[in-house]
């Protein structure tokens, strides 16, 4: 797979960059890693849960720290490969990479506050609720941006061929593709 990052400023600091990546198992991976542009790098399992309705026994969540392997400015195409599962292209449910960077010419300061894990639901119309605690503000903003990462999403077979995420108290439609990256602005205080 090949993922192409773009949008980052031309002198940013690379404060950390991640590959997340969702399993379907029949036999849960003692270990997995992330091989991007030759470099092998061990992932960590964040979050399992139960089976998604494809006759696998379970879904793991991995995430690798590839800090070391982003040039700056960040922006290009990344060679991600994934390895220790049984049967990777059936198993693989989709690949998320984030760059976090600093604006080195910005005159504001952000904060990015990851909450990491599994979730399943094995049929439509399920809800999922996760509460976030421990996170505060310096100051209220109405600039924040929520999101999370769905995966094994099935348009054939789901009708509306559309799922709502609320986060944040706001609720928005995504399509239901294979992996989605749902975000939606909030506010936060």
């Amino acid at each position: 797979t090949t993922l192409t990052m773009s949008g980052i400023p031309s002198c940013p600091t690379i404060v950390r960059a991640y590959v997340w990546y969702t399993v379907s198992y029949q036999s849960l991976p003692a270990s997995s890693s992330v091989v991007i542009n030759s470099a092998t790098v061990p992932a960590v399992n964040i979050g399992q849960h139960g089976q998604k309705c494809w006759g696998e026994l379970g879904t793991v969540v991995f995430r690798a720290d590839v800090t070391a392997n982003i040039t700056a400015p960040g922006n290009g195409n990344y060679t991600i490969d994934i390895t220790g599962l049984t049967n990777k292209n059936w198993e693989v449910d989709g690949v998320t990479m984030m760059i976090i960077y600093r604006d080195n010419g910005a005159t504001y300061q952000g904060s990015l506050v990851l909450w990491d894990g599994a979730n399943t639901c094995s049929s439509g119309g399920c809800s999922i609720n996760q509460t976030m605690s421990g996170i505060a503000a310096c100051g209220p903003s109405t600039l924040a941006r929520a999101f999370l990462v769905v995966s094994d999403m099935q348009t054939a077979s789901i009708s509306p061929p559309t799922h709502a995420s609320t986060l944040n108290g706001a609720t928005a439609q995504y399509p239901n593709d294979f992996y989605n990256f749902d975000v939606v602005n909030t506010t936060v205080t």
